[in-house]
């Protein structure tokens, strides 16, 4: 008894370091899947928002274009405001063009803005229309932003050197992303459906809670959506992200259900159901007192904009990093839902992918 209680007990000083470390691997775990991922917070670069003035012309000055025009010339001013969020540090990076919301500012993206710049992303937001020249015809709109691309070539690297005169920013135009929130996501995925045409090609698009008209199943002028499964046949992958309080704001049938419903391969859909259509804005709204009356009282939201201004953020970055960079860590995570791993709830997520598209064909 002596002799198997002598090996009984030498066995577990044996083993007693084996088992602190399995009692330390099975503490990080738990630890880790209740830790929100590093991408819904700021990134490793510092990043602020820059304000820059336009030259002031509204949308009867720009033409929409059925082929691609010419750059602007070099020491021209941008066509319209717009604010740049950058990395603090010098590089080349890829450039996102962020298209606001119906009656919306671009100052009320600023988070948004800093939180795409810290992750190594040059983010451009234009201002379009006002309250003054309100046009339910989205296509003026178009034209205004398809003109703001066209201005980049020349330019944009040159404004980036007057915001960092002590660095080296440099945009990669070759990396070019289309993205806009509400009316902003019409105006982005009319940009990547050659609407209007611009000198750049792009990458990627992403719809944040995009809409394509006003009321239920009635597309505004012009009409984005074809209304058929893999309709939106872009050369480029897909992310939509859409809110489940948005309704009101983002009606059935031209919402972003229906925009990820007629996205061809490659397409991802991650919706919030306990968030609305203005949770993306910034915290606290700065601006015209109509604005921020429109914007904080049109629609319904959620408890606090934070969590999914900070998850969509990030699911950006996961995607972008994933299609322009082959790294798919942190999306894969996203598409395993993960409980905790984002700042939010989230509906399963969804994916179009080739396999999916001849499947049903």
């Amino acid at each position: 008894m002596e002799h198997r209680t002598g090996r009984a007990g030498n066995r577990s000083e044996r083993l007693w370091p084996q088992l602190q470390i399995a009692a330390v691997f099975i503490f990080v775990l738990i630890q880790t899947s209740q830790a929100i991922d590093d991408i819904y917070n700021p990134g490793r670069y510092d990043a602020v928002v820059h304000d820059v003035s336009g030259s002031g012309n509204w949308f009867p000055n720009f033409k929409c274009m059925d082929s691609p025009g010419s750059p602007k010339p070099a020491g021209t001013s941008p066509p319209n405001r717009l604010l740049i969020s950058a990395p603090n540090t010098s590089g080349t990076y890829p450039v996102i063009q962020l298209h606001h919301g119906f009656t919306l500012r671009i100052d009320f993206y600023s988070q948004l803005l800093e939180h795409l710049a810290t992750y190594g992303y040059i983010v451009v937001a234009p201002q379009a229309m006002d309250l003054v020249n309100i046009n339910p015809n989205a296509k003026d709109e178009i034209a205004q932003m398809a003109d703001t691309l066209d201005w980049y070539p020349n330019n944009l690297e040159a404004k980036l050197a007057e915001i960092f005169p002590n660095l080296n920013v440099k945009p990669d135009l070759e990396k070019v992303i289309l993205a806009g929130h509400s009316r902003g996501g019409k105006v982005a995925f009319g940009l990547a459906t050659g609407v209007c045409k611009s000198v750049l090609s792009f990458a990627g698009i992403v719809g944040i809670d995009p809409v394509d008209g006003g009321l239920p199943y009635q597309q505004s002028q012009p009409p984005i959506l074809p209304n058929k499964p893999f309709g939106l046949d872009l050369p480029f992958p897909t992310l939509i992200v859409g809110s489940g309080l948005g309704k009101w704001c983002a009606p059935a049938g031209v919402n972003h259900d229906a925009f990820f419903n007629n996205s061809a391969p490659l397409a991802y859909h991650f919706v919030a159901p306990d968030y609305g259509h203005m949770d993306f804005l910034d915290d606290k709204l700065n601006g015209p007192f109509e604005y921020v009356l429109i914007a904080d009282h049109t629609c319904w939201n959620g408890p606090s904009r934070a969590p999914l201004r900070n998850f969509t953020g990030g699911i950006m970055v996961a995607f972008l990093d994933s299609i322009l960079f082959n790294n798919s860590e942190f999306l894969d995570r996203a598409l395993m839902n993960i409980p905790h791993a984002a700042p939010l709830t989230l509906d399963t997520p969804q994916v179009t992918n080739f396999i999916s598209e001849y499947a049903g064909a």
